[in-house]
């Protein structure tokens, strides 16, 4: 088995293992590993990277059907640990991992990462849950307009993205990536040009399940998380059979208390984050200490 960094020529022959909203040119920031059949030159395998200053996000890894359980997973994961030991200015590499990737939590933390709890909460539950009570029956209205995301001008998601990678506003609260969310289906919130709230759906959730990625809305308008229920559950109810799973991971705590007060029976969940610091970062950081000293 060879593991191999893809170049842009050869993602068309990996694409096949990645999710469709990260299917296309690859973005400068991306860095996508392969894994190839020594005997056919058969693509079976892929992982996909992106970089942010010093510290990489693993975001996708995935092995043929007829090709698991034979540790291809793992040797992609351990050239990318030998390749970052080789970057000094690289400080760590981390995963978001829901609470149905279990698998890939169990094997990050056999490859060296801590896996810990996540800080926000998933939520599990049948869509006919949200038509059942009052609420779902009247109206909620709220400051601001609701809009689909696709509707939603680029500038506003630019400043929403640029405060959430600050941190200082939107704590907690990641960037929105227009790739990954399905423009139709996504929502929200707009107060004059300022994005007050979104409820964002995968860009692949029109299969089985229904995978609310995150609910969010602004503490000043405790109403706007509301009305993104409501609103979002009326037009899935249009589209998707009453049994469908839903799957949502609540940002906030006025969020995570308002999925729990309209959907006591909810399944609570929690995800995990993988963690793991680079030795040559340490190795830098130790150098620099006595340097200091």
């Amino acid at each position: 088995m060879q593991i191999v960094v893809v170049s842009e020529k050869e993602r068309q022959w990996f694409e096949p293992f990645l999710p469709p909203e990260f299917r296309g040119s690859q973005a400068q920031t991306q860095l996508l590993y392969g894994a190839v059949d020594d005997q056919t030159g058969t693509a079976v395998g892929a992982m996909l990277l992106e970089a942010a200053d010093d510290i990489v996000e693993l975001q996708w890894i995935c092995v043929a059907d007829e090709w698991r359980q034979k540790g291809i997973a793992r040797q992609m994961i351990d050239a990318l640990l030998e390749d970052a030991e080789q970057v000094q200015s690289l400080h760590a590499i981390h995963a978001m991992l829901s609470c149905r990737e279990q698998a890939a939590a169990t094997l990050l933390r056999r490859c060296g990462f801590r896996v810990y709890p996540s800080a926000y909460q998933e939520y599990a539950f049948p869509l006919a849950m949200a038509q059942q009570g009052a609420f779902w029956q009247r109206p909620v209205s709220c400051s601001g307009s609701i809009l689909p995301l696709s509707a939603v001008p680029q500038q506003a998601v630019q400043t929403f993205n640029r405060q959430a990678a600050r941190g200082d506003k939107l704590r907690g609260v990641e960037p929105i990536r227009l790739e990954e969310c399905d423009g139709a289906l996504s929502l929200c919130c707009l107060l004059e040009t300022e994005i007050v709230g979104a409820l964002l759906v995968r860009a692949d959730s029109r299969g089985s399940d229904l995978d609310l990625q995150w609910l969010y809305a602004d503490a000043a308008h405790p109403r706007v998380a509301a009305a993104l229920l409501q609103q979002a559950a009326g037009a899935a109810l249009r589209s998707f059979p009453p049994e469908t799973p839903v799957h949502l991971a609540a940002l906030t705590p006025e969020a995570e208390a308002l999925v729990k007060k309209l959907l006591p029976a909810a399944e609570q969940q929690t995800g995990w984050i993988a963690w793991r610091q680079i030795a040559g970062s340490r190795v830098q950081e130790e150098q620099t200490d006595v340097q200091a000293e």
